[in-house]
C-alpha cells in the first residue's frame, strides 16, 4: 500500500520472468515497493482470453491487498469494457489496481479509466505517465485533458516522469536539464507522489561471450543528483526503474533461429554486474555454473539468504540448482534487483 514514506516503483513487463520474480518476493518488500505492470498481448488473441490471462497472471504473482499500477498502452486495441473488466477482476482477486494513462493513451483507455475510478465510491486515483519527450509548449493542456477525461483526483494520484533509457554519456547534461524541465509541470506540488523513472540497462548486452562487465545504473545516479532539487517541490518523491529490462522490446525475437547466450545479472550499489556466456546453441546454459561460482566470490554478493534470486545463484554455484534457461535467469535477476533496490531506497530516502 502506498503511504507517506518514499517508495520504490518497478516498471515490469507482463512476462513470465518478471511475474515469477514478483511471486517469489518476501512479503516485507511490499512495505516499501509497488509494481507498475505494462500489459502485453498479441492482437490476434480473443479479448476475453487476454482479460483472463492478465487477471490470473498478475493476481497470482502479487501479495493479497497490494496496490499495483496497470498500464494498457501496449494493448490499446482492447475495448473499454475489457479494460474495465481487467481492472475489476484484479480488484475481485484482492488487489488494489490503479490504472495508468499517458498523453498517447487512446479514447478507449481514457473511457475505461474514467468509468473505473469514478464507480462505486473508489478513490479517484490514477497514474499519469509522462515520457521525457512529451513535455513541451502544450504539456499543461495535455495533462489537463487527461485529468478531465479520466476525472482523476490529482491529490490522490501519481505522476511518473519516464526517461526510458538513460545513456551515461548524457548524464551531465541531463542532470542539469531534468529539474528545469520538471519544475513547470502542471500540479507538481499537488500529486500524491512524483516518480522519475528510467534505466541504464541496455537493450542488447554488448559484451563478449565468456566475459563479464559492470554496467552503470544511470537512473540511480541521476536520481541522487537531482533529488535534492526536486524533493522540496513535490509532496513525495519516489524512485522508479525498469528492474533489469530495457524499455524497448526486441521485435520479432524467435529463439529457434536467433542466438541466445546465458546471462547472469546482479544488481549492486551503483551498477549491474553482468556475466555473459557463449551461444547456448549446443551448450545450453551450463556456463551459468562457472558464472555463479565467480559471482558468489565477489564482495558484492549478499549471500544465499538475501532473496530468492540470491539463493538460486548460491545453489547454482554449488551445482545444486539446475542450469535453467533465459526465463530462469530473468526471474533470478529481477527478484534480486527488486529486493536490493527496495532496501536501497528505504535506507536512502
Amino acid at each position: 500500500m502506498l503511504g507517506e514514506k518514499n517508495r520504490y516503483i518497478s516498471l515490469l513487463k507482463q512476462k513470465a520472468g518478471e511475474l515469477s520474480a514478483v511471486r517469489d518476493l518476501t512479503p516485507g518488500i511490499w512495505d516499501s515497493w509497488n509494481p507498475l505492470f505494462e500489459l502485453l498481448a498479441e492482437e490476434n488473441l480473443a479479448q476475453p482470453v487476454i482479460r483472463d490471462d492478465a487477471i490470473s497472471e498478475i493476481s497470482n504473482s502479487c501479495r493479497n491487498g497490494a496496490l499495483i499500477f496497470v498500464d494498457f498502452d501496449a494493448v490499446d486495441f482492447l475495448t473499454a469494457n475489457i479494460i474495465g473488466e481487467i481492472l475489476g477482476g484484479l480488484e475481485q482477486r484482492g488487489l488494489i489496481p490503479v490504472p495508468v494513462v499517458s498523453i498517447s493513451s487512446n479514447q478507449q483507455i481514457r473511457t475505461a479509466v474514467n468509468a473505473f475510478i469514478n464507480n462505486n465510491n473508489r478513490a479517484r486515483r490514477a497514474g499519469v505517465r509522462l515520457f521525457f519527450g512529451d513535455p513541451g509548449t502544450n504539456t499543461a493542456g495535455n495533462v489537463n485533458d487527461l485529468v478531465n477525461a479520466t476525472g482523476l483526483d490529482v491529490e490522490a494520484s501519481h505522476l511518473f516522469i519516464d526517461l526510458e533509457f538513460i545513456n551515461s554519456d548524457f548524464l551531465p547534461t541531463l542532470t542539469v536539464a531534468f529539474p528545469a524541465i520538471v519544475a513547470p509541470l502542471p500540479y507538481l506540488a499537488d500529486w500524491n507522489s512524483v516518480t522519475p523513472v528510467g534505466t541504464g540497462f541496455p537493450r542488447i548486452l554488448e559484451i563478449p561471450g565468456s566475459s563479464n562487465a559492470q554496467i552503470p545504473r544511470t537512473e540511480w545516479e541521476l536520481f541522487n543528483s537531482v533529488r535534492g532539487q526536486l524533493s522540496n517541490q513535490v509532496n513525495r518523491l519516489d524512485f522508479g526503474d525498469y528492474a533489469v529490462t530495457n524499455p524497448e522490446l526486441i521485435d520479432n525475437f524467435d529463439p529457434r533461429t536467433m542466438q541466445v547466450s546465458p546471462k547472469v545479472i546482479y544488481t549492486a550499489d551503483a551498477s549491474w554486474i553482468a556475466y555473459k556466456g557463449r551461444s547456448s546453441r549446443g551448450r545450453g546454459f551450463g556456463e551459468t555454473l562457472a558464472m555463479c561460482q565467480a559471482l558468489v566470490q565477489r564482495p558484492e554478493f549478499l549471500g544465499g539468504n538475501y532473496s530468492a534470486g540470491d539463493l538460486y545463484i548460491y545453489n547454482r554455484a554449488q551445482n545444486i540448482a539446475t542450469q535453467g534457461n533465459s526465463g530462469t535467469w530473468k526471474r533470478v535477476a529481477t527478484n534480486h534487483h527488486i529486493t536490493f533496490v527496495a532496501n536501497q531506497v528505504a535506507n536512502t530516502l
